[in-house]
């Protein structure tokens, strides 16, 4: 197995038009639903969340096979909290990670990360990039995966993206998560399976897991050959 490692860095989307208030308790919502992806799969997340300037966010995702899911499931806990973000994943290698402060660590995929999110904006809010050295047929590969994640990030409702997040702790983790128990845990109140399953149905959850599935594979070859 390789030595590569998964960073993602983010931002969110159209935080200057939050009142001041709204501005000041952002990290702490951001945070939040940090906590509740790591909850999901804490040894996916093994640092804590760093938040630059306010309105950015980076996080080390310590199984790269697993961050298309992991980083999805932080973007749905947002966006179900009536956050939505842009995001950069990078594939790479890294040199050090900060115990404190992550956004102190260093490497390849901290770099290429922070890179990756500056070409992203209002048409396009998720991108993955792999080392320099990996193959073109690679690297289009996990495009074209991250273009469809993308689009469908657009169309997702805050419910959509509740249901999403509710089954998305069971993509990758030991838990088995049944729609009914969604349904059960929702919040301000319980809804119905029938309810979830419509969500689903309209977020395209299928597609959703089989990309997921498509990119672990993809990142499980590249890690072998690397």
């Amino acid at each position: 197995m390789s030595d590569l490692h998964a960073v993602a860095t983010g931002d969110i989307i159209a935080s200057s038009d939050l009142s001041a208030g709204e501005r000041r308790h952002l990290p702490e919502r951001v945070r939040t639903a940090y906590v509740a992806a790591r909850e999901a799969a804490p040894d996916a997340f093994p640092y804590d969340l760093a938040i630059v300037g306010g309105d950015g966010w980076q996080c080390y995702i310590a199984d790269p096979s697993q961050a298309l899911p992991r980083v999805l499931h932080f973007w749905t806990c947002l966006c179900a909290r009536g956050l939505r973000s842009r995001f950069a994943v990078a594939v790479d290698t890294v040199d050090f990670v900060s115990d404190e402060n992550l956004s102190e660590s260093d490497g390849a995929a901290f770099r290429q990360s922070g890179r990756a999110l500056d070409t992203l904006d209002d048409d396009c809010w998720a991108v993955c990039v792999l080392p320099k050295s990996e193959s073109i047929t690679s690297s289009l590969a996990v495009k074209s995966l991250f273009e469809l994640m993308d689009l469908l990030l657009h169309k997702w409702t805050e419910a959509q993206a509740r249901a999403v997040a509710g089954m998305l702790r069971g993509v990758g983790t030991e838990r088995s998560v049944t729609q009914q128990a969604v349904a059960d845990g929702w919040s301000p109140e319980p809804i119905t399976r029938q309810s979830v399953n419509r969500h689903l149905q309209r977020a395209n959850w299928s597609r959703v897991e089989r990309t997921a599935s498509t990119f672990r594979q993809l990142i499980d070859v590249i890690a072998d050959d690397t």
